[in-house]
């Protein structure tokens, strides 16, 4: 879980510090964006509730969850074929949304058209999509899946999502519309995927509707978040009614109480950690530091030390 502040140029992704004055201003190109790489998440679901906003669908969750919104929506309504929990909730539009593909969860999360709701925590539609087997798509793509012109124009707050090749999902969340961010096009969107290492990406409903929200105060500092909601439009002060939630579980992270110092010898030697109540010490660090040899074996997930004149 990243927040950073890049900018796109000449096809490279540059990153600069979360500051934003000259040089790092919307008008040299900068925007913030929120890195979500879900490889912790302990279960996803999907909830509509018509009418209502991102916060209000999830403010009753008890676990840690991280939250953004997906579908498109007009007037309350999904659009679009839609699964949740293993039932088709919203159907395709005729002449419309047939051959747009999805971002879906049965177990592990997949980026195509699913057609099928066995196992699916959720399937939400998504348009253009913007890279497939590590190729750019989203030209062709905006013509085969009848995309509405609002998405292709201009610089926007924008929410994605991207596949590594071992499966990995990558949602981006873009601000803009702010005096602070630009925002990005779909070719920006691409690059920046390419960048993250996905093979497979699909733009979902973004501007005025991106939304991301998590209760847990460790995922909002790690994302830059003042508040538990996070609107990517900079220029609302309220968030859209969305009408829906992808609401992820995630495995709630170890507690860092404090760092620990100390030295071997006198001589100091790398920090170690009080988490959960539980002290954890650099081994390898302080075997070295006393001459002897460490091995470590990955396969057996097993260590060695071996000091200089001992023998066997």
């Amino acid at each position: 879980m990243e927040h950073k502040r890049i900018r796109i140029r000449n096809g490279n992704v540059e990153v600069a510090p979360l500051v934003y004055t000259h040089p790092y201003s919307r008008y040299n190109g900068y925007t913030d964006v929120r890195i979500l790489e879900l490889s912790n998440i302990q279960n996803a679901t999907y909830k509509y509730s018509k009418n209502e906003t991102l916060p209000q669908i999830v403010k009753d969750e008890q676990s840690e969850v991280l939250s953004f919104n997906g579908s498109f929506v007009y007037n309350g309504q999904i659009l679009g074929k839609t699964v949740a929990n293993e039932k088709i909730i919203a159907n395709d539009i005729p002449n419309k949304t047939e051959n747009r593909h999805h971002f879906y969860y049965d177990g592990d999360f997949k980026i195509g058209r699913c057609d099928h709701t066995t196992g699916v925590k959720f399937a939400v539609q998504g348009t253009p999509m913007l890279l497939k087997n590590n190729k750019s798509v989203f030209k062709q793509a905006i013509k085969k899946e009848n995309t509405q012109q609002d998405i292709l124009c201009c610089s926007s707050p924008r929410t994605a999502v991207g596949l590594r090749a071992d499966g990995t999902a990558i949602v981006v969340l873009v601000d803009g519309r702010g005096k602070y961010d630009k925002g990005m096009t779909l070719q920006e969107l691409v690059i920046l995927f390419q960048h993250l290492h996905c093979t497979d990406a699909i733009n979902l409903d973004g501007g005025g509707s991106s939304t991301l929200y998590s209760n847990s105060p460790q995922l909002q500092q790690k994302l830059g978040m003042k508040y538990a909601t996070h609107m990517c439009d900079m220029s609302r002060e309220e968030p859209r009614a969305v009408s829906h939630a992808i609401i992820l579980e995630c495995n709630k992270e170890p507690k860092i109480q404090a760092t620990i110092g100390g030295t071997v010898n006198g001589k100091e030697v790398d920090h170690g950690y009080l988490i959960d109540n539980v002290t954890y010490v650099p081994i390898r660090a302080v075997a070295e530091t006393l001459g002897a040899t460490v091995k470590w074996n990955a396969e057996k997930l097993q260590y060695e030390i071996m000091m200089e004149n001992s023998s066997s």
